[in-house]
């Protein structure tokens, strides 16, 4: 598992957590920007900057109602593979909840 604190400048806007799933494939596991960093590109440079640093196949998870985490996963999937996938997986032990929405995609 590897812990990155998000910053602007010297103040703290973050947090990403990924963990290497057991095989090829790191995971997104929690990823979390300050309303104030948001939809200026921060988010997007930062996953750009932790997954360039492990290059390989990377997995997300995210909740289909939450249309903001919908569509920024789906841009870093698309500027980074065109080839990624989406697929919508049941939540284990959980089933009085919608399914994950799983992206994967890969980083050269």
């Amino acid at each position: 598992m590897s812990c990155y604190l998000l910053r602007l400048g010297t103040s703290p806007v973050g947090l990403a957590i990924t963990r290497d799933a057991n095989g090829p494939e790191r995971v997104v596991s929690s990823f979390f920007l300050v309303r104030a960093a948001r939809g200026a590109g921060h988010g997007r440079t930062a996953v750009d900057t932790i997954t360039r640093q492990h290059p390989g196949r990377w997995n997300v998870a995210f909740q289909d109602a939450n249309k903001t985490a919908a569509a920024f996963w789906r841009t870093v999937a698309s500027a980074a593979d065109n080839g990624w996938t989406l697929e919508r997986l049941p939540v284990p032990d959980r089933p009085d909840l919608p399914p994950d929405s799983w992206i994967r995609f890969e980083v050269k």
